[in-house]
């Protein structure tokens, strides 16, 4: 099984990548979102090798969800709130922190 990863998408965010769909890490991260009263909104939408899963929100934050056969399952910081939600999380699941140093 491999670990999930936190890396810096495209938009500046933080991304947090599962590899895989489904993993017990997923699992846990779901769980734990949950936990922190994190709300899911919106609908799935499916293509072909990927998705855009219903986001997690919490009052101003907002985190997107989804999957594709390169990343797995994942989870897009979309502020910086949501980026320090998804530093909490992946060091919660085990993820290896491949953001590059400042």
């Amino acid at each position: 099984m491999t670990e999930p990863l936190l890396t810096v998408a495209a938009n500046g965010h933080l991304f947090l990548t599962f590899e895989e769909f489904e993993t017990p890490q997923w699992q846990e991260a779901l769980a734990w979102l949950a936990n922190q009263a994190f709300q899911q909104t919106g609908d799935t939408v499916k293509g072909l090798d990927e998705a855009l899963l219903p986001s997690f929100v919490r009052h101003t934050v907002s985190i997107a969800a989804g999957y594709d056969n390169w990343a797995g399952s994942y989870l897009l910081a979309e502020c910086l709130q949501g980026d320090a939600v998804l530093v909490d999380l992946a060091r919660h699941v085990g993820a290896q922190d491949r953001r590059p140093v400042a």
